[in-house]
């Protein structure tokens, strides 16, 4: 075996690695234990000491990045869940009316118990997926805002705690403009979900 088979194995590994637990919950957990390692490196190292081989320690430092990151991203979902339940009555209401005329102009049931939001994405996803492509980039985006903001916590204190106001305020001005941002974004996904459906209902066939 060549070293050029052997980089491409390694790179298609790293792929499927990346595919099976996402890319955005390694970048998550990767910068969350870089500022965990600000705080106290020697306590890091003893929370995970090393193997003594090079292979088997970097498999478990990217598992546990994933690992992290899946955390992050737990909290990221709290944060989406909290807006939603604050924005109930817009959801509540106006999405689900548009879930349910779009439903009955595309002749598509929907169970009683079934989410809204679960509804109206699959709803798009079968029937209009460049729609659907384009209401779920605004949702990642907001779920990438939210992440930022939060990773950018524990560097604001990391920063103050090494006497560099200045880069506490930025970082702490860059959680709070993150943290609006994920707002926004999220907003904006509940009101194109609401229009790209009344649109799609007027544009169906009777």
């Amino acid at each position: 075996m060549s070293i050029s088979d052997l980089k491409d194995e390694d790179g298609g590994v790293a792929k499927e690695f990346l595919g099976l637990v996402g890319l955005l919950d390694v970048v998550f957990g990767v910068l969350l234990l870089y500022g965990i390692w600000l705080f106290s490196p020697e306590g890091l190292q003893r929370l995970f000491p090393s193997t003594q081989s090079d292979v088997v320690d970097i498999a478990l430092l990217a598992c546990a990045a994933a690992l992290v990151g899946k955390l992050v991203v737990l909290a990221v979902a709290f944060l989406l869940a909290l807006f939603r339940i604050i924005d109930r009555k817009y959801i509540g209401e106006n999405i689900k009316a548009a879930v349910d005329n779009y439903a009955a102009a595309v002749n598509c049931s929907i169970p009683p118990e079934a989410d809204t939001m679960d509804a109206a994405e699959q709803l798009l996803a079968v029937n209009a997926p460049r729609q659907h492509t384009e209401v779920m980039r605004i949702r990642s985006s907001a779920m990438l805002a939210y992440g930022g903001g939060l990773i950018a916590i524990p560097y604001m204190v990391q920063f103050y705690r090494a006497g560099s106001g200045t880069l506490a305020i930025l970082c702490g001005t860059a959680a709070l403009v993150s943290l609006a941002l994920g707002v926004l974004y999220q907003s904006d996904y509940h009101r194109t979900l609401f229009t790209t459906l009344g649109a799609l209902t007027r544009s169906s066939p009777p």
